[in-house]
Order: C-alpha cells, then sequence, then structure tokens
C-alpha cells in the first residue's frame, strides 16, 4: 500500500507532513513505505512544486532532509537544496537544460505523454517555481553551473565528479 498526501486543501498537506518520518538507508522510504521508484517522477516533482508554496509544508520537509543528512557526506537533488536547505555545502550544481532536452529526457524515462503537454508543464512548474515568495528557484552563488543540453548523463556525471575531485585536492571538501 501506499500512502498518499493530500496537495489540497493546503491545511490537508501540512496536517499530513508533520506525521511523515522518512529514511534513506537501501532507498527512500515514508513511514515504512518504499518510494525510491518514485521520487524522480514527473508527478513527484509537480506535488513537490505545488505544496512547495506552503511554509507548513517546506519548513518540516527541510527539517527532515537535514536530519537523514546529518554527520555524512551524501549527493542530494533538488530545487532548493543549495539556496536553502544546504547553503552550506562546500559543493553546489546547478544543472540546466532547455526546457524542450528536458522534456525528451522526461520522454525517454517513460512518460508517455505528448512533448508538448511535457513541455508545458516544465515550463508551468518552473515559473512557479522561480516566482514563488517562499524559497524561489536561482542558482546558490557559490554553485557550478552545468548546462546539459548536449551532455549525457555519464558526462555530467564525469564533469560533477572531476569538479569534486578538484575541490578535494584543495581541502574544500
Amino acid at each position: 500500500t501506499t500512502q498518499r498526501i493530500p496537495f489540497r486543501p493546503p491545511q490537508a498537506a501540512a496536517a499530513a507532513v508533520h506525521g511523515c518520518r522518512f529514511t534513506i538507508d537501501h532507498g527512500i522510504h515514508l513511514n515504512g513505505i518504499d518510494y525510491t521508484d518514485r521520487v524522480g517522477s514527473p508527478i513527484a516533482g509537480q506535488g513537490a512544486s505545488q505544496v512547495g508554496e506552503l511554509i507548513a509544508v517546506r519548513r518540516p520537509l527541510q527539517a527532515e532532509q537535514r536530519r537523514l543528512t546529518a554527520n555524512r557526506s551524501f549527493v542530494a537533488e533538488g530545487r532548493d537544496l543549495g539556496t536553502v536547505v544546504f547553503p552550506e555545502s562546500p559543493v553546489k550544481f546547478y544543472v540546466t537544460a532547455s526546457v524542450r532536452v528536458r522534456a525528451f529526457r522526461q520522454q525517454a524515462s517513460g512518460d508517455l505523454r505528448a512533448i508538448d503537454e511535457i513541455i508545458n508543464d516544465l515550463k508551468i512548474r518552473d515559473e512557479r517555481d522561480m516566482k514563488r515568495a517562499l524559497d524561489p528557484l536561482y542558482p546558490a552563488t557559490d554553485a557550478v553551473v552545468l548546462s546539459t543540453d548536449h551532455m549525457s548523463a555519464e558526462e555530467v556525471a564525469a564533469a560533477m565528479e572531476e569538479h569534486v575531485a578538484a575541490c578535494r585536492s584543495r581541502s574544500t571538501v
């Protein structure tokens, strides 16, 4: 069984979040249920963007992210991690790609919707996340900006690994 957290009304989303307990050993679990395969899905991204406008949802989840990563090395992906959740992180990347490239990548990873529908949803999410009053989307001032339109996932990972290795050799990580 899965646990559904309502997006609307805002009070229901906020109330549901207060009972959440995440674990990240061998996958991502919420209250004991494995959500690893769903975390990066389009519906999860849209839902995160919608409830991300609510301070009563955002602040407890940010605290939970900090709890999960305390005293450990980690890699995390998210739209406010480098600016709000982990601003002290010694290495940050802001990964970009055109909306068209992102839409084709999403389709290649299993999204069966028409490309124009995916593009539209991505544009809506980007605008909502960049213009929200609470923790808007923008690159951290010390983030390495990676434009990935012409890069494979392997090339992106290699560029990141190279940067982290350079930081380690300078003892900044």
